[in-house]
């Protein structure tokens, strides 16, 4: 098992998916995943303003929702 981590040591978004993996309690309320949509949506709007590069996968129509949306029985 992966060792948790600070949040400042984490080199990508991937990283910090890890994290939440090992910790879902310290960083989603109630485990819910429209939460976690939500967070990573925050992500990528900072990444696009601060960031040199923005992370696309969490886009309204991305990889993260295709996957997240049969999860919710949410039908797209």
């Amino acid at each position: 098992m992966t060792e948790a981590k600070h949040v400042d040591e984490c080199r990508d978004v991937y990283d910090f998916l890890d994290e939440v993996r090992l910790r879902p309690g310290m960083f989603i309320r109630g485990g819910s995943l429209l939460e976690l949509q939500s967070m990573l949506y925050g992500f990528r709007v900072a990444s696009a303003i601060y960031g040199p590069q923005p992370v696309l996968d969490f886009e309204h129509e991305g990889p993260f929702t295709k996957w997240l949306w049969p999860r919710l029985s949410v039908v797209p």
